[in-house]
């Protein structure tokens, strides 16, 4: 925090929804991911004792022998050999996948219910209107509801026994009751503003409707405990007494161990995150009541006496953890005075942790394995399956969560950064928070390429680990892009977007287009990596035949339409916010974007619409024209110097087309991203976008010269002709600009 942040008014973080919106989102997708391997867990071990896992293992262990030719030419064979259990495998899987899932639900809805009812009478609370004593504290609760607007007011109940002064509010399906300790029962009397303040953070739970997400979290919590790490860890300690099997106990005992341990952190952070939205909350009903502020530095803290508050002294003696991002990461409750500084300085609250993205990769692969490794079961043995497509649906799993959570905090931290000048968020963290969670959930969903057939070779293990860091390392390279890549377009729309609806409307937007490129990205992401296993574990050749093989299987994803769609929304998504522009008259900043309202009526940065485009625009015709006159050149003299027998021939003819046609179009749409000027009016990476869209305008300029020319000197046209050159043009013109134009305005933006 600066000096001067004290001055300044503060950003309201309700324009965005809450921290406590993701995190719950995030607890629901790790629980139920993390149960799905569990009950998985749960199903393998049943079905280690019937006959279709062995003989289902013994036709996987006859079709590993082969290389891949002899096991592409002998599929059917396998698939035969298969087909006579995986029908039952598969209809147990299913049937065990949905009756836990079942009993999940059926859990949480009956923990959600009971938890109120269990708090009454474990606690022993009694209503306080009841209490002859009582009725000055609940007129003045009633008047101070009435003054916020509460039109159906929490129930009172009183704890005789508490000598605190902080209240709890609870409850389930809209009837919520407040605990009021015996101690600021006591201290209303002499100090009234002490209790409005504490209540008015109460009230703020209800009005930011987090009471509900609190204990249906304590439910999703206590569900998996009861409902899955329970049952998989008392069958693996079954199966160890009975069969002595160590390995299998071992391996559930540290996965389970893990999973519960990042469902637990992530109950911990929700029911914390929530506490400083209702500090906030208090303070916008009664801004001069600062009784809040001084309870949170004095009377509120918490003495150190729970098993959490033990467990946290003695992590901060381990260097790796001594670090704030640890501090009470275990207790349920906030530290106080970190709620203080929140209070005079929300810039803290537009901040997007690194491991809150780490959690996200990690829950959407765990909630994404299972399904994932149905569908392959199903895409190998049937031969009517697309594999493309599959892995595409998974994809759709994968990019609204991730989006839905990392890019609406990107779009947060963009907003904080173009009203405060001084606020500062690595964005690439994000990214690579997102990569690490994906690997590793990977191998905590018990799908590790170690699993892989081919394991007992020590040189089918090396290319397969070689190839799963190289795959990671792409893989974190290409979501630290798209990290900056929704940074700048949030920054773009943000800009011109300033009314309270469009502005909910234009982030909704940004999350549509960012799933659709993320999901799209991510299928192909996983195609390549579950080809690149295959490759690896069947081909005997080197190294380089194996990337040879993936680079022209990447080939192929260039020229396909999906490819098409996600090269078209890297530049025209934020580009459109230009021609938006046009229609936005004002610049000034409305005062709901404040908690306060400001002195001074502070005005946003003018962005240049006009001249970017035209140039960027100006840019990709001349480089679509002159390709087109080369090309024509070449044509001229290739005609006079080449034999007419020769020119004819399909060797010629292909040697044209992709050595000459496409060749040189990508040499001169990577020498367009090259020469990308910095234009005063690019700030902050936008040259990036702009070069894209160079880049796309003289690969359509290019596809039209190729087919004319084509037709001019004697050739035809047929819709995969058509299909394919616009693909290649378009597509891997772009694959390979991008990166030139990352290395040239810089991964931070940096211009």
């Amino acid at each position: 925090m600066t000096a001067d942040s004290s001055q300044r008014p503060q950003l309201n973080p309700f324009v965005f929804p809450s921290e406590t919106d993701f995190r719950f989102v995030l607890l629901v997708l790790m629980t139920v991911g993390s149960s799905l391997i569990c009950f998985e867990r749960l199903i393998w071990l049943r079905l280690a004792n019937q006959a279709q896992l062995p003989q289902l293992e013994q036709c996987f262990g006859e079709a590993t022998g082969r290389d891949l030719l002899s096991l592409l030419n002998n599929l059917s064979t396998t698939g035969d050999c298969i087909g006579e259990s995986v029908g039952q495998i598969t209809d147990v899987y299913l049937q065990g996948q949905l009756t836990g899932l079942g009993l999940m639900l059926l859990f949480v809805v009956v923990a959600y219910s009971l938890l109120p009812t269990l708090m009454v009478t474990r606690e022993r609370l009694v209503p306080l209107e009841r209490q002859p004593q009582s009725q000055p504290l609940c007129e003045a609760y009633g008047d101070l509801c009435k003054t916020i607007g509460i039109v159906r007011p929490p129930q009172l109940m009183l704890k005789a026994t508490d000598r605190g002064i902080g209240p709890r509010i609870f409850g389930c399906w809209g009837r919520y009751q407040i605990v009021v300790p015996g101690g600021l029962a006591l201290r209303f009397q002499e100090d009234p503003a002490t209790f409005r303040a504490v209540m008015l953070h109460e009230l703020g739970h209800l009005k930011n409707r987090d009471v509900d997400k609190t204990y249906l979290a304590f439910a999703i919590g206590l569900a998996f405990l009861g409902v899955s790490f329970l049952p998989v860890m008392g069958v693996s300690l079954w199966a160890l007494v009975t069969n002595n099997e160590v390995a299998v106990f071992w391996e559930t005992g540290w996965r389970g161990g893990m999973l519960l341990l990042v469902v637990y952190l992530t109950l911990a952070s929700v029911v914390r995150s929530r506490e400083y939205y209702a500090d906030l909350q208090a303070r916008h009903w009664e801004p001069g009541n600062d009784r809040l502020a001084h309870l949170l530095g004095e009377t509120l803290a918490p003495p150190v006496k729970s098993w959490q508050s033990k467990l946290l002294r003695l992590t901060r003696h381990v260097p790796l953890l001594h670090r704030h991002n640890w501090d009470y990461a275990l207790q349920f409750h906030p530290d106080p005075s970190y709620r203080a500084q929140v209070l005079t300085n929300t810039d803290d609250l537009f901040h997007f942790d690194f491991w809150v993205a780490l959690g996200t990769g990690l829950s959407v692969t765990l909630v994404s394995q299972p399904i994932l490794s149905s569908l392959e079961t199903l895409r190998i043995f049937s031969p009517f399956s697309n594999p493309e497509y599959g892995f595409v649906a998974v994809g759709f799993i994968f990019g609204p969560a991730i989006a839905g959570i990392c890019a609406l905090g990107l779009w947060r931290m963009a907003f904080a950064q173009l009203l405060h000048a001084d606020f500062t968020q690595r964005v690439g963290i994000v990214g690579l928070g997102v990569a690490l969670g994906i690997v590793v959930g990977r191998y905590l969903a018990l799908d590790a390429p170690a699993t892989l057939p081919g394991i007992e070779n020590f040189t089918v293990f090396a290319k397969l680990i070689g190839f799963n860091i190289l795959w990671a390392s792409f893989l974190a390279l290409s979501l630290v892009c798209f990290a900056h890549w929704i940074h700048q377009c949030s920054r773009l729309w943000l800009l011109v977007t300033f009314k309270k609806v469009a502005l909910r409307w234009v982030y909704r937007l940004g999350m549509i287009v960012s799933s659709i490129v993320l999901s799209l990205g991510l299928g192909w992401f996983l195609m390549i990596r579950d080809m690149g296993e295959l490759i690896s574990v069947y081909m005997t050749d080197g190294l380089v035949l194996i990337i040879a093989a993936l680079v022209l299987y990447i080939g192929y994803l260039a020229q396909h339409w999906l490819t098409l769609i996600i090269s078209t929304l890297l530049w025209a998504f934020p580009l459109s916010a230009c021609l938006w522009q046009r229609r936005a008259t004002a610049q000034s900043i409305p005062g709901w974007i404040f908690l306060d309202q400001p002195v001074d009526s502070p005005t946003l940065p003018k962005m240049a619409h006009g001249k970017p485009l035209f140039h960027s625009l100006k840019r990709g015709m001349l480089g679509g024209i002159a390709y087109v006159a080369m090309l024509l050149l070449l044509r001229i003299l290739l005609r006079r110097l080449v034999p007419e027998v020769t020119r004819e021939s399909d060797g010629f003819a292909l040697f044209f087309y992709y050595g000459v046609n496409l060749g040189i179009a990508v040499l001169v749409q990577w020498i367009v991203a090259l020469f990308t000027p910095r234009h005063p009016s690019y700030t902050n990476g936008f040259a990036a976008i702009h070069g894209l869209f160079s880049v796309a305008v003289s690969g359509l300029i290019m596809a039209v010269g190729i087919l004319w020319l084509n037709v001019a000197f004697g050739g035809r046209l047929n819709t995969q002709f058509v299909k394919d050159t616009l693909m290649y043009t378009l597509n891997l013109g772009t694959m390979v600009a991008l990166p030139t134009l990352l290395l040239r305005v810089g991964i931070g933006g940096r211009e």
